[in-house]
């Protein structure tokens, strides 16, 4: 409320671990968390390693917490296996505040051995693939959040920097989370 008086923009994200480290869903099962998840008004979500090991927790999102953030739900590198499609609801969001408009992914880092049902594509070949350049080309925004669910000094966070920088104005305010 006080942001919409102030006529500013405040989003709120999730990026990942989810089930690590709350207590209710540290043994794999996260019945009793994503009830709690789906009261909170995220913005975008994206998802963290701890949720791409067990197969229990990958049908529970795409059971419960997909179709219920449909779009929110972001999912840039991470694929269901059966389909290869994307395992959110979206690869990236366009999201309107009161005087920006902002664009968002979700990328989870290289994971080798995730769940059977999910492939985590390699960051590196999402970086080509047309959607991501059509994302940057074809719409209108003022800044990029990438929700990078990786360590803050890993190289991807340069490669998709410098991927993103070929697309866009140099200016183009890029904020990494």
């Amino acid at each position: 409320a006080y942001c919409d008086e102030q006529g500013s923009d405040l989003w709120f994200f999730m990026n990942g671990d989810w089930v690590h480290g709350t207590g209710l869903a540290m043994d794999g099962n996260a019945t009793m968390l994503v009830p709690l998840l789906k009261q909170m008004p995220w913005d975008a979500i994206n998802l963290g390693n701890h949720e791409s090991y067990k197969s229990a927790i990958v049908r529970l999102m795409t059971k419960e917490m997909v179709p219920h953030f449909g779009e929110a739900f972001l999912t840039s590198n991470t694929l269901l296996a059966k389909t290869m499609e994307p395992l959110g609801g979206a690869r990236y969001r366009l999201l309107q505040g009161n005087n920006n408009t902002l664009l968002v992914f979700g990328f989870l880092y290289n994971v080798y051995h995730p769940s059977h049902l999910l492939h985590v594509s390699r960051v590196e070949e999402v970086l080509e693939e047309d959607w991501f350049r059509l994302a940057l080309t074809e719409h209108e925004y003022d800044a990029i959040c990438v929700l990078a669910h990786m360590d803050n000094d890993d190289p991807l966070i340069e490669r998709i920097l410098s991927k993103i920088r070929e697309h866009t104005r140099d200016r183009m305010p890029v904020q990494f989370l």
